[in-house]
């Protein structure tokens, strides 16, 4: 120890904080709604022919002999009296020839005069056919909120590069619910009447028969008239109500880089691109009927539900703002583009397909972030 050495004071040990160590990760959790993509049908306007099986009498099941057409019905008729049965009642006895007083046809327009004299009842079967097959409908949607969850890792000090990770869900409804025209087809047979043909009903009044046969009854043969029947199209002169119903769902998984750049205080630009994966759920449901006067049975095909499902691979790009209100938590909002590179056709019953353009999947996200 040197002299002077003993008298110097001692100097403190000063402590500084090390900085803390960059926030390397960050889960981000927003709302993503999706814009309505366009969705068309095709297909519509078809109906076929009622088939009606042509029942014959048989009273121990309760079935009465029965020939229906959609503008008139030839049903079993009974004899004018009555018999007790074995359990007391009263019960009419059913005609066996080939005729009955008990029809129904709707308007008098229907009568057809078969020469020599003698008079018949025209009754048809109505279907539709779409004029243009191909046609595309054009189906109203409604865009649709979802969700995402996304994790990011950055990959240097700064804090600017990262790796994206998100996986999200959407859903949309769409509908279509209008009136539509198709070419009418129709299939009519001619019955021949037997008696005296009475004073036709007021105009929108059927004619209606009797169940009980009199002495004085008009009546239809069961059978139509030979070389009588006819198939034949109007173009143009059917309408269809078409009630069409189409869910969808998406789920999709996504990644690529991303890149924060500041802009003053604590405002930043966001990009990012990459590809996605995703599988794309839909439901179809149709119910068509047409809208027809002066029938007793209205033509219409049924309720159909159809579901669809299809995998779908795109990329995709990003571009938004954030606000970061401390080290750890920042609000952002941004638009994506996302194209899946083609349509999806969901194949219905028969002919009609829905499509929908993948191919323009279009995103508005809002959300937090959190570092850790």
């Amino acid at each position: 120890m040197t002299p002077g050495e003993a008298d110097e004071p001692s100097r403190p040990v000063r402590f500084e904080r090390p900085p803390p160590p960059p926030r390397m990760n960050e889960i981000e959790i927003g709302t993503r709604y999706l814009l309505s993509p366009d969705i068309s049908v095709r297909g519509l306007g078809e109906i076929p022919f009622n088939v009606v099986e042509q029942t014959e009498t048989n009273l121990v099941i309760g079935v009465e002999r029965r020939r229906q057409y959609d503008d008139g019905v030839i049903r079993q008729d009974y004899q004018g009296r009555e018999v007790v049965g074995g359990d007391g009642q009263l019960e009419s006895v059913p005609t066996t020839d080939e005729f009955s007083a008990n029809f129904a046809f709707q308007r008098e327009g229907q009568i057809r005069d078969l020469g020599d004299g003698e008079t018949g009842v025209a009754f048809s079967r109505f279907a539709a056919s779409p004029s243009d097959p191909q046609f595309a409908h054009e189906v109203g949607s409604s865009g649709a909120m979802g969700w995402e969850m996304r994790y990011r890792r950055f990959i240097d000090t700064s804090t600017r590069f990262a790796m994206q990770v998100g996986f999200g869900f959407n859903g949309f409804d769409s509908s279509f619910d209008e009136s539509i025209q198709a070419d009418l087809r129709v299939a009519e047979d001619i019955f021949r009447l037997i008696g005296s043909l009475p004073d036709f009903p007021e105009e929108g009044q059927a004619y209606n028969g009797t169940r009980i046969r009199g002495d004085d009854s008009l009546l239809i043969h069961w059978s139509p008239e030979e070389g009588e029947s006819r198939e034949f199209v109007v173009e143009d002169d059917a309408t269809v109500r078409s009630s069409v119903d189409f869910r969808s769902s998406i789920v999709s998984l996504r990644m690529g880089p991303t890149y924060d750049m500041d802009l003053f205080g604590r405002m930043s630009l966001n990009f990012g691109a990459g590809i996605a994966a995703g599988l794309y759920s839909s439901k179809f449901s149709v119910f068509e009927t047409m809208e027809i006067d002066s029938v007793l049975f209205v033509p219409q095909r049924e309720l159909v539900v159809t579901a669809d499902r299809d995998f779908f691979y795109a990329g995709y790009v990003d571009a938004g703002a954030s606000y970061r209100i401390n080290e750890r938590v920042r609000f952002f909002s941004s638009v994506q583009y996302q194209g899946a590179g083609g349509d999806h056709t969901h194949r219905g019953q028969d002919e009609r397909t829905v499509e929908v353009d993948l191919d323009t999947q279009i995103y508005v996200n809002a959300g937090f972030g959190i570092r850790f």
